[in-house]
């Protein structure tokens, strides 16, 4: 019997409320979950998994890489064709298409998803579909991975990554995001040690 694997929340671009709602109603409904729901930490992570492993061997699965814009999943699931052999790779960016369900469940038939649409939107879009999906094993929110892995977005210098402030480096980048880092790295570790505190 299938269960959550790994859960765990993100605190990349968080929005406290919205995942303190989907958090709630995940532990109420826990055991009528099958699918593994897994979100990341950051944008950045599914793109240091997919650094760390190029070149190596993989099964024959099938993963779909969901959301995204201006092209960026078709091209990032491009860059993984490369370096991932066994793995079949499919892209879809419109999840309002009216033929989505038809293309996962009749062409993709993914074991694996990739949800690009940034937190908590992506958690709330596996929350209230994946359970459409059978051939889903696993599903993951992963932020902006689709940038780096296309190539579209340049990740930090590796001693950024290496100390822990790869979020100074996207600050500079992308000053558009101080608010949701701001969230990340400063009110969220002191709403976690506010709740710890209570115990």
């Amino acid at each position: 019997e299938r269960g959550i694997s790994n859960l765990r929340a993100s605190k990349d671009d968080m929005a406290l409320e919205g995942y303190k709602d989907i958090a709630l109603e995940l532990i109420k409904q826990i055991p009528q979950i099958d699918n593994i729901f897994i979100p990341t930490s950051s944008g950045a992570t599914l793109s240091g998994i997919y650094e760390a492993h190029v070149g190596g061997s993989t099964p024959h699965i099938k993963v779909l890489l969901l959301g995204g814009r201006n092209g960026v999943a078709k091209k990032a699931a491009g860059n993984l064709k490369k370096n991932f052999q066994n793995v079949k790779f499919y892209a879809l960016e419109d999840i309002d298409n009216a033929r989505k369900d038809f293309l996962i469940n009749e062409i993709y038939k993914p074991d694996c998803v990739f949800v690009g649409l940034g937190a908590p939107r992506q958690e709330k879009w596996i929350y209230d579909n994946i359970s459409k999906y059978p051939t889903v094993k696993i599903a993951m929110g992963v932020g902006g991975s689709f940038d780096f892995i296309s190539g579209r977005v340049r990740r930090a210098p590796i001693i950024f990554r290496n100390i822990g402030i790869e979020w100074l480096w996207r600050l500079v980048m992308q000053p558009w995001r101080a608010g949701r880092i701001f969230n990340a790295v400063i009110f969220f570790p002191l709403a976690v040690l506010r709740e710890r505190a209570k115990f």
